[in-house]
């Protein structure tokens, strides 16, 4: 049984300098994906980039661009606090977390003009995660003109929108003779869009499958593509039905279930053999 979870990153940018409010979108760039799924793979590390540049390069960003098109190294600031939350709606089928990072600078600490930044994950512009042109109110590259005065405060919004849950999953695909005629249907915890429990925090739901009381193996975890192979056997001395298979974030969140319909019957005697495949895919 596979499934794939399509994830959407999104940004939105807001920077305060003096009288003047800009407000504009951000790109996730190939290689800043790449290394959130590598963080989102690991069972340890930070997932949020935390590190803000500013440079004055003009392209439109694209996202197979490495970064920064002409980064000021003397604009890197690390954030002084970020916020977690998030939102999930089973009606809209619409499902996000979302970390809002803050940057500070004091008068005279970013003087001069500037028409780019995005965020890294490390100091000394490390694995840049994301571009942006700094734009004016309809949308149109305008630089950003800081005077010695005045203060700067940056604050993005990042967000990873979940798709691909509120569908159906034929279980009784190739080589699943045994659940021909199961479906199962994709639901999403309204847990993960909180303060604690959010995709930012405790990464996406590959760690770990259950069901019935019984807990998987992991049989393989891949941060590219970041897919995870999990396999459960239902002992033959139970016989029992099962409705549902959990799979788990980091410290055992529950966040994505799949569940039966019809449940699966498994009567007493004859083991169960489930092999579950999730994977995460960028929209």
């Amino acid at each position: 049984m596979a499934i794939e979870l399509g994830v959407k990153p999104t940004g939105m940018v807001e920077i305060v300098a003096g009288s003047q409010r800009r407000r504009f979108s951000n790109l996730v760039l190939d290689n800043g994906w790449a290394s959130l799924l590598s963080r989102m793979g690991s069972s340890d590390g930070d997932m949020v980039p935390r590190w803000l540049s500013l440079g004055t390069g003009e392209s439109e960003p694209e996202q197979s661009q490495e970064g920064l098109e002409q980064r000021e190294a003397s604009t890197e600031r690390e954030a002084v606090g970020v916020e977690y939350g998030g939102f999930v709606s089973a009606s809209s089928l619409t499902a996000y977390s979302e970390a809002m990072v803050q940057f500070e600078y004091g008068p005279g600490e970013l003087t001069g003009e500037w028409t780019e930044l995005g965020l890294s994950y490390g100091s000394g512009y490390a694995e840049p995660y994301n571009r942006a042109l700094i734009r004016d109110e309809n949308g149109v590259p305008t630089p950003l003109l800081v005077m010695s005065d005045e203060p700067v405060t940056a604050y993005i919004r990042l967000r990873l929108y979940m798709g691909g849950w509120g569908r159906s999953i034929d279980l009784g695909g190739r080589d699943n003779g045994a659940f021909q005629g199961h479906t199962g249907i994709i639901s999403l915890q309204g847990g993960m869009a909180d303060s604690e429990n959010g995709i930012w925090r405790k990464g996406f739901p590959v760690y770990g499958a259950e069901m019935g009381g019984v807990s998987s193996q992991l049989e393989g975890l891949y941060p590219e593509g970041l897919t995870a192979k999990h396999y459960i056997v239902i002992d033959p001395s139970v016989g029992a039905g099962y409705s549902q298979i959990v799979f788990y974030a980091r410290g055992g969140l529950p966040m994505v279930r799949l569940n039966f319909s019809p449940s699966i019957q498994k009567p007493t005697g004859v083991s169960l053999h489930f092999r579950a495949r999730i994977s995460v895919i960028r929209e």
